[in-house]
């Protein structure tokens, strides 16, 4: 049997040092991109949702005036649209919650999880 040169025990233990920093550099830029893909995915939602909130608050506001010189009573538009929106809420609450729930986890899921570009 050969013997072992203590050098190359060395190179070795150095090799392998060297891979298993090498590889938790490469962890720790996975786990930097999945993080800054899923904040920027939030933000650009985020600034997408409050844009969408105040065009529907305007427009609402605007359907409960129009029914409200309608009707000739303000209140009553703003009632007829505040009922409205409470339906639509209460629709959601019940005929959508459970896979919606679902929907929502398997999203945030699949986000966090997206390896397509990885290549082990």
């Amino acid at each position: 049997m050969d013997t072992i040169n203590k050098n190359d025990l060395n190179d070795f233990t150095d090799d392998v040092k060297a891979y298993v920093n090498v590889r938790l550099q490469i962890i720790r830029l996975n786990v930097t991109e999945k993080v800054a893909f899923t904040l920027s995915n939030f933000i650009s939602n985020g600034i997408y949702f409050v844009a969408l909130t105040f065009f529907i608050l305007f427009l609402s506001i605007g359907i409960a005036f129009a029914l409200g010189i309608y009707l000739k009573n303000n209140a009553l538009g703003f009632i007829i649209v505040a009922g409205f929106y409470l339906f639509l809420v209460l629709a959601i609450r019940f005929i959508f919650s459970k896979g919606l729930k679902a929907k929502l986890a398997n999203y945030f899921v699949k986000d966090l999880t997206n390896d397509d570009d990885e290549t082990d």
